[in-house]
């Protein structure tokens, strides 16, 4: 016996007297004979085979084996399993409802589970987050949060979702909704609605009359093309204690039109960085960049994004924040990520 698959083939039917065409497409484990017969008494099974190192009893479509003692025994158990479906899993992958009756998520979320990261996942609980901005690296800024434990994300953005849109957003937007004509913020609230709640759209722009609103969350991501709305976002909440993201990006053509070159910004406001977060943040309006002519750029929008969302884990707790920055620069041409950090 040389491979895996001869071994298990061989050591399975051995451990358990049966051969491999006896075994099941179900099968349960267990290391208590008592629940063995338990098992019988509710399904009819029959243990055909009693003086084997592996008792087995066998019903109409599952079966039960008593692997014994211990974990390493249960993980054998596995790995002689595979002689029936190299592919067989422990794991159902079945759809559950949420375990925690206030979760956001409409079905359990497991990928923290999986990690065994749920503490560190629940620190990102009750935030009410706001994003100002749903044209490209708001939509994708959105698309990460979603994926949080995040209470409330609150989106606010007045323009129709039209075709050059769904070419910088995540997903695949079908053209029956286009057709449709939604808002941005309905659009995508519709999109994620389909896996949490607590996605609230605001049909509206940020204005002198509605900036105040935003004092009242407790991170805001500015996600908005015009430098005179950034200034009336970032001077509203210079005195709030609210913690803000602002992203920008530029694109261009080389001298010789042959190429774009771009960058991807982030600038960190928090009341620690207030001053020089205020000196980074541009906030007159530009109309000389190709940016704003809604060019197809959806993979500078994406890295725009995660940069973001990795910078408002960290501050949150989730990641490791060993720098401290306060502005970070992606530039393309040079594939490089610079960092500005508060003196010491």
């Amino acid at each position: 016996m040389r491979t895996k698959q001869e071994i298990v083939s061989n050591w399975l039917p051995r451990y358990t007297g049966l051969p491999l065409e006896a075994f099941k497409s179900h099968v349960l484990l267990t290391n208590f004979d008592n629940y063995l017969d338990i098992f019988c008494q509710q399904t009819g099974a029959t243990v055909p085979v009693k003086d084997k190192a592996m008792k087995v009893a066998l019903a109409e479509d599952m079966m039960m084996i008593n692997f014994g003692m211990g974990s390493p025994m249960a993980a054998t158990t596995m790995d002689l399993l595979s002689a029936i479906d190299p592919k067989a899993d422990a794991r159902t992958f079945k759809t559950i409802d949420p375990i925690d009756e206030d979760s956001v998520f409409l079905y359990e979320e497991t990928a923290s589970s999986r990690a065994g990261i749920q503490q560190i996942s629940a620190k990102l609980k009750q935030q009410r987050i706001a994003i100002v901005g749903l044209g490209g690296t708001g939509a994708y800024i959105l698309d990460l949060v979603a994926k949080t434990h995040a209470g409330e994300i609150h989106l606010y953005d007045g323009d129709a979702f039209r075709p050059h849109n769904a070419f910088r957003s995540p997903g695949a937007a079908s053209r029956a909704a286009l057709d449709r004509r939604l808002s941005k913020v309905v659009y995508h609230a519709e999109v994620h609605s389909a896996m949490r709640k607590g996605v609230i759209p605001h049909e509206v722009m940020i204005t002198e009359e509605n900036v105040g609103d935003l004092a009242g969350y407790d991170f805001v991501f500015i996600c908005v093309d015009k430098g005179s709305v950034r200034r009336l976002i970032v001077e509203s909440l210079q005195d709030s204690a609210v913690r803000f993201i602002d992203v920008g990006m530029g694109v261009n053509l080389t001298d010789d039109k042959g190429h774009l070159w771009g960058t991807c910004r982030i600038t960190t406001s928090t009341p620690e960085t207030r001053s020089q977060a205020m000196a980074r943040i541009p906030k007159a309006d530009r109309d000389d960049e190709l940016y704003g002519s809604n060019i197809q750029i959806a993979e500078l929008n994406s890295v725009n994004a995660a940069l973001a969302v990795f910078k408002w884990k960290r501050i949150t707790g989730f990641y490791l924040d060993d720098r401290a920055e306060y502005d970070s620069t992606f530039n393309v041409g040079l594939n490089q990520l610079t960092n500005e950090e508060p003196a010491p």
